[in-house]
């Protein structure tokens, strides 16, 4: 969890400038502690947001302190999504794929949040939200034979406890009740059986915070979320049109910055 700042000693501090962005700088102190920049650039945006503590916590991870204040100033003029995007920067910037086994969700160093536009309450649900995220990396990065359908069918239900979700689990023969013969087919090639989970969403749950009361309409548009979970998992293929990228030469753009030269691209 993620602490406010109120003078503790720390090895690192971490702040946004106005410099170009994702350009990093850290100047180390006679006395062992660090100070990291990272440039925002021009276009500030909730993505751009995410890239930028992102890009100052590995930097942070590479000089080895036990802890670290971040400035969320710059975050917190983007509302609740900004520190939603800083945190989520900050902890999926430190995690690592082998951290799924053994559920690693948080940095390992000590983090506190300083600077001003922002309440304890924003700041506690933006890194729960955080740390909810890096579970469901964890899940998709876990290796197929150590969550198979069943164990994660059972573990889907557990999460769902005490939400307004849900929960249905499939097994085999109910599968085959339903004709689902291309879901049965996948897994049948496995030695785990295959397992559908349902999960519907019910509604909000009471006492939800004023001005997050979309969700009515929202579940007209999804009633329900269907996990199809088979004995082979495809989760780490591409698929078609799943090619990177080349990588781009020259300065880095922050996200949503128009391209220069001909006006056409």
């Amino acid at each position: 969890m993620i602490a406010l700042y109120e003078n503790q000693p720390v090895s690192a501090r971490v702040r946004l400038t106005d410099d170009d962005y994702l350009r990093t700088r850290y100047y180390l102190h006679p006395h062992g502690t660090a100070d990291i920049t990272v440039g925002r650039g021009r276009d500030w945006t909730v993505l751009a947001c995410k890239e930028c503590y992102g890009k100052a916590v590995k930097t942070v991870l590479d000089l080895e302190p036990d802890s670290c204040v971040f400035d969320l100033s710059p975050a917190a003029r983007l509302g609740q999504p900004g520190l939603n995007a800083a945190l989520e920067g900050i902890l999926g910037g430190s995690h690592r794929k082998a951290d799924c086994l053994t559920d690693v969700r948080c940095p390992a160093l000590t983090c506190y949040a300083s600077g001003s536009g922002f309440t304890l309450p924003q700041l506690t649900a933006a890194w729960q939200l955080a740390e909810d995220i890096m579970a469901v990396r964890n899940y998709v990065n876990l290796p197929a034979n150590l969550l198979t359908p069943m164990d994660f069918a059972a573990r889907l239900t557990a999460l769902a406890q005490g939400l307004p979700i849900e929960t249905a689990v499939y097994d085999r023969q109910q599968l085959e009740d339903l004709g689902l013969r291309g879901l049965l087919t996948v897994g049948g090639s496995s030695g785990h059986p295959p397992a559908l989970v349902v999960l519907r969403y019910t509604g909000p749950p009471a006492g939800r915070l004023r001005g997050q009361g979309r969700h009515r309409g929202q579940r007209r548009l999804l009633p329900e979320i269907r996990l199809l979970h088979g004995g082979h998992q495809g989760r780490h293929g591409r698929g078609r049109g799943g090619c990177r990228r080349p990588a781009r030469s020259g300065p880095a753009r922050s996200p949503g910055q128009r391209h220069g030269g001909d006006p056409h691209l």
